[in-house]
């Protein structure tokens, strides 16, 4: 059963967790930056060198919290999986296209009555890297497009009820990746997503999440 929802937080506000870890990753960066595999370089020589980020592959495995959580109970709270894909900009410092795909699924019985909540994500937009591949400590920030298909079911006794349903949305990342063997990290990432309102049950339901995950790469 969908429940109304309360008024949504203001724009800045449900923003303001993400800044902060972008601005963090900034000045972690300026650190990170002197901690490198390899022989290091001379810092004269480092200011003339254009680094290109290579080709990375991510997977991320995580939590998806549904901010408006009396119309999406009892599916709120969805394990979150994805693939991310950074590829170089020819002639770009540090930034390259984010390109990924996400997977959410969330289920609860009650008694005769069992929900299924599915949601999957095409991302597309870009990312900036404040320190160069190579360096020990690796923080970025991202933001871009994403297309967001919802499929829900609910099932009582034993008639089912499904439910689809497609939108756009906006995503902001950040996170702060670790590389302890060469072309290998590990790393936290926030990412936060707000969509266009779906219509579920007969209603519009607000489509606005955060999510945080453990994320595993590697370059090549």
């Amino acid at each position: 059963m969908w429940f109304a929802r309360p008024p949504r937080p203001r724009t800045a506000a449900r923003l303001l967790p993400l800044l902060a870890c972008a601005a963090l990753s900034g000045c972690l960066s300026e650190r990170a930056v002197n901690s490198r595999w390899g022989p290091r370089v001379d810092d004269s020589l480092a200011r003339d060198m254009v680094v290109v980020q290579p080709f990375q592959l991510d997977v991320h495995l995580g939590l998806r919290d549904v901010q408006d959580d009396e119309a999406w109970e009892p599916v709120d709270d969805h394990l979150d999986v994805g693939v991310t894909i950074r590829t170089p900009i020819p002639s770009a410092t540090r930034a390259a296209f984010d390109l990924g795909v996400r997977y959410g699924y969330d289920e609860s019985e009650r008694g005769t009555t069992e929900v299924e909540s599915q949601i999957i994500e095409l991302d597309a937009g870009l990312l900036f890297a404040f320190a160069d591949p190579g360096t020990l400590v690796q923080p970025y920030v991202g933001a871009g497009l994403a297309l967001v298909f919802v499929d829900n079911e609910t099932t009582v006794d034993t008639a089912a009820t499904r439910e689809r349903e497609a939108a756009l949305g906006r995503y902001l990342r950040t996170g702060l990746a670790v590389e302890f063997r060469p072309a290998q990290l590990v790393g936290l990432e926030l990412r936060y997503l707000d969509g266009d309102d779906v219509q579920l049950d007969g209603r519009d339901i607000a489509l606005e999440a955060y999510t945080v995950a453990l994320t595993f790469g590697a370059r090549f």
